[in-house]
């Protein structure tokens, strides 16, 4: 993991939902619905995620992972003005 952030996330992800992630143990953000206080997420992947459901967020976890979104986009516009000054 490139960050504790993204560790302390992953690991309250797969703990506060049950995710049971073989590849990617944190989802796409698209999956991420805070207006509903849920997250769509697929256990063992495969094609056609036939393992699919809707879990609820807990209070605690939705504001990390808002926190986490955040980090992530802070990260990518540094690295983008980084690469700018070059």
């Amino acid at each position: 993991f490139p960050s504790h952030d993204t560790l302390y996330t992953s690991v309250m992800l797969l703990q506060g939902t049950g995710y049971r992630a073989v590849k990617n143990p944190l989802p796409i953000f698209t999956f991420f619905l805070p207006e509903y206080h849920a997250m769509v997420i697929s256990d063992k992947d495969d094609e056609d995620f036939t393992n699919t459901r809707i879990v609820a967020v807990a209070p605690v976890l939705e504001e990390q992972l808002l926190n986490y979104q955040h980090h992530v986009l802070q990260t990518r516009m540094i690295a983008m003005l980084k690469s700018k000054m070059r």
